[in-house]
């Protein structure tokens, strides 16, 4: 019996959309009930096409905006602010505040399930993966610092530079 295959059946090497041809016991006992593939007649064969090509469309452009976001984030390095105690952090950096600081400075959407980094809890600098699908992936350097040195560094910076200016006068 022909079946089209509704999603990947690994236990057989079979991939979504696939037209197969199964042992009759083995689609009317298994694979149908279980909602896993569907005899191949004529208009599930012309549905399932329509349906593959859909999905190729939805995943090329996934691809190119996954592209994209490599293209303006590739090997950043992305600044943080965080309270500490030493060098270990009060609270951990998590995916959402990566997002989060990422969306603020680039203006660019990356979804937290993207970000493949564990919670980091301490401070300097870290390489965070991003994996965008499976071709696409890329790092970004966090460079984590505790909030009050930030502010003070901050502080020094602009007492120089307005040092500067009235020295130049």
């Amino acid at each position: 019996m022909k079946v089209v295959f509704l999603e990947n059946f690994s236990e057989a090497w079979f991939l979504a959309w696939d037209i197969r041809e199964v042992k009759n016991w083995f689609a009317r006992n298994f694979l149908i009930p279980k909602k896993i593939a569907l005899p191949a007649t004529d208009k599930i064969i012309s549905w399932t096409e329509d349906l593959r090509k859909k999905w190729e469309e939805i995943r090329e452009e996934a691809r190119v905006a996954a592209q994209d976001v490599k293209a303006k984030l590739a090997w950043k390095t992305l600044e943080i602010s965080w309270k500490s105690d030493w060098d270990t952090l009060y609270a951990a950096v998590t995916e959402k505040t990566i997002a989060d600081k990422i969306k603020a400075d680039y203006s660019v959407l990356v979804e937290e399930r993207f970000i493949k980094e564990w919670h980091i809890k301490t401070l300097w600098s870290h390489l965070v993966s991003i994996v965008m699908n499976d071709w696409i992936s890329f790092s970004l350097k966090i460079e984590i610092s505790d909030s009050e040195v930030a502010k003070k560094a901050k502080a020094e910076k602009k007492a120089e530079s307005e040092e500067e200016a009235q020295t130049e006068e």
